[in-house]
């Protein structure tokens, strides 16, 4: 970048087109978004670090078609998908595999019905889903979720992923996904419901 295009900045932009700055102002969000992903403290921070490396690297390339910011998520999430990828054999969950989970499955009976009364959650959707306190509550839920079913709804909900790109990175079939998707969401529908819309007295 030129000296003349950086004396045009702000000094906030000048912040972000800063290398040397990117660890002070992405850092913490970066590793948040690591540790969503992996659950797992050192593998994070691990992958963080590869991130910061490869933009480093890499930056004398960066086309500026996006903000700097946005640019490293799509590092990291690259990133993350190696890890994945070369450290841990993802289970390749069949469909009546992933049909049968105790947690969401107790909640019906033989004939589908449930037995269980989940009641309405009263309240604007728009209005709780600026609430921090509910955003930190859905994240602890999503947390809370096991590797298999966590890893996939990420993927979706958060990095907005396709079912094509899901499948292919965990290395499991379009049917398998969406029934993973079912089983989380319906996991979350349970968690938040105990302890956001009726915690215990």
């Amino acid at each position: 970048m030129s000296d003349t295009a950086k004396k045009d900045m702000s000094e906030e932009e000048a912040a972000e087109f800063d290398p040397a700055r990117w660890l002070e102002l992405y850092g913490d969000y970066l590793y948040r978004y690591a540790f969503l992903h992996l659950r797992n403290r050192e593998s994070a921070e691990d992958v963080v670090q590869d991130a910061f490396l490869s933009a480093h690297k890499a930056w004398d390339r960066f086309e500026r078609k996006s903000t700097v910011k946005t640019w490293l998520v799509s590092i990291l999430r690259n990133k993350i998908v190696d890890y994945v990828r070369k450290n841990r054999k993802v289970q390749t969950v069949s469909y009546d595999g992933v049909g049968q989970d105790s947690a969401v499955d107790e909640s019906f009976n033989a004939m589908g019905v449930w037995n269980e009364f989940l009641g309405e959650w009263e309240g604007n959707p728009e209005v709780l889903i600026e609430q921090q306190a509910f955003l930190e509550r859905i994240k602890t839920c999503v947390k809370g979720l096991p590797d298999t079913l966590r890893q996939p709804f990420v993927m979706r909900l958060v990095d907005e992923l396709s079912t094509e790109e899901i499948c292919e990175n965990l290395g499991i079939t379009p049917n398998n996904f969406w029934v993973i998707l079912y089983r989380s969401r319906m996991r979350l529908r349970k968690c938040l419901d105990k302890n956001w819309f009726h915690p215990a007295k």
